[in-house]
């Protein structure tokens, strides 16, 4: 860090796969918050640090000890001029699907709490001024169109609440224990729900777009006007292109 401090680089990503992880202790994997306390004021206090941000960090950790992410927001200097980004896991709003497939990702809450897990884990971050740009994914074995929708609903009752959050769907990947199964084949596997949750995770996108660009480009007003149009126009026109596209497959759009 030292290192990059000297050639100009003032800003810290913090990169882990899940930084909630970091010197964990408990079987259930309740944070370790002194130990990522100690990690971020630590960062904090080289000379020449502006800000840091983790890049990925589980949810259910999060629900699991809010006081860390208020602790981490004071440390970070996070406020509602300044958000913390983080990448967590989504992965899917069903809570079957969850317990067939990585039941373990949902401690210290059992799997049945998963909807409300993602949901609270939001809340606590903008609460906290942070920013989630979250992935989840299609195609996950034994995935049924009842847990797609499921997913659906739960992207549906954030954006209702009025959060601010990404969720961008990624197709499914065998690796690990995972690496006798076959990877999801968009256009073979790809169904009515399937699209439906690709089209209104882009139209949440779009939300977001309006409400964020403007704080999100520090930059002339030229440049400012010039990436909020092409951003805004863009988006917009790839949301049409995906209708169209669904159409022409015979797919009903759901209106949510």
């Amino acid at each position: 860090m030292k290192k990059n401090v000297k050639a100009g680089f003032s800003y810290v990503w913090v990169h882990s796969d899940d930084i909630f992880l970091y010197k964990v202790e408990s079987k259930e994997l309740y944070p370790n918050r002194e130990a990522i306390e100690e990690l971020f004021s630590f960062i904090m206090n080289i000379e020449g640090v502006k800000k840091a941000n983790p890049t990925h960090g589980s949810l259910a950790p999060i629900v699991a000890d809010p006081e860390l992410i208020t602790s981490l927001t004071k440390i970070l200097g996070g406020n509602k001029n300044n958000w913390i980004g983080i990448q967590p896991g989504f992965e899917t709003g069903s809570n079957i699907l969850i317990e067939k497939t990585m039941p373990r990702k949902a401690l210290p809450f059992s799997p049945s709490e998963w909807e409300n897990v993602v949901f609270n884990a939001v809340k606590i971050l903008n609460e906290n001024y942070w920013l989630p740009a979250m992935t989840l994914i299609i195609g996950l074995p034994k995935e049924t169109e009842e847990d797609v929708i499921d997913t659906i609903n739960l992207v549906k009752r954030l954006e209702n609440a009025g959060f601010l959050f990404i969720v961008a769907p990624l197709a499914f990947v065998p690796l690990a224990a995972w690496r006798n199964e076959q990877f999801f084949d968009v256009e073979k596997e790809i169904d009515e729900a399937r699209f439906n949750l690709i089209y209104y995770c882009w139209r949440h996108t779009i939300i977001e777009i309006d409400r964020l660009l403007p704080r999100l480009t520090s930059v002339g007003p030229f440049m400012k006007y010039m990436i909020n149009f092409i951003a805004k126009f863009g988006s917009r026109a790839m949301l049409k292109r995906m209708e169209k596209w669904g159409k022409k497959q015979g797919y009903k759009i759901t209106r949510l």
